[in-house]
């Protein structure tokens, strides 16, 4: 595939996201997409065969891409608590960036054939897994609070996921002021609580004395 039909192709992804997001992905009809180009709904068939197609490779582009970020975090030599920093912050960029790509990928999983829907949402749990043994790594550093891993990354990846919902550019945050707080919030909210570090450092100080 020539270069400029790569590109027109992602532009075609891009403004299928934002029909699928505001009438809906049932609702919209390929004709609503072409609408938006000025061609007829016969060419967009050069690049896709169906709504269906469309969707598809919307969610697996998103998918792709949120995993490579992780996979690049697990192989840098980071501490936890960076590597954590790191994913969410890559993510809520990733997600704010890409904000009706990633409101069609959470709100129109279902509506995927089975397959695909099972291939995309093992690619959620990888994903999340992922974090949580990165948490669970702090943890067993001494670093983190000693919580339930899987739960906890379920949280943060929620947290930063959620802001679809209500984010709109040009309002408020950029991706990259909101990749920043969300990093910062998810780490230290990991952080044992002050007491808890105190009465740590406490025993370990008389472990070594003894």
């Amino acid at each position: 595939m020539a270069e400029s039909d790569i590109g027109r192709r992602e532009e075609i992804l891009r403004v299928a996201a934002r029909v699928f997001r505001t009438k809906g992905y049932r609702t919209a009809t390929l004709n609503d997409i072409a609408d938006e180009f000025g061609f007829t709904r016969a060419a967009l068939y050069y690049w896709f065969k169906s709504k269906e197609d469309i969707l598809v490779a919307v969610i697996e582009n998103a998918g792709a891409e949120m995993l490579s970020h992780m996979e690049l975090a697990m192989r840098l030599p980071e501490p936890p608590a960076e590597k954590v920093a790191r994913i969410l912050d890559s993510h809520a960029r990733l997600v704010l960036g890409n904000v009706n790509i990633f409101a069609v990928y959470l709100a129109e999983t279902k509506a995927l054939p089975a397959k695909v829907r099972d291939r995309f949402e093992a690619g959620e749990r990888q994903f999340v897994d992922q974090l949580a043994s990165i948490i669970q790594e702090g943890i067993d550093q001494g670093d983190f609070d000693d919580v339930p891993a899987k739960i906890t990354a379920l949280n943060l990846v929620g947290m930063t996921n959620s802001a679809v919902r209500w984010y709109r550019r040009g309002r408020g945050m950029s991706p990259e002021e909101f990749g920043q707080l969300a990093s910062r919030l998810g780490v230290n909210a990991l952080r044992p609580p002050p007491k808890a570090a105190g009465l740590k450092a406490a025993s370990q100080h008389r472990a070594v004395r003894a």
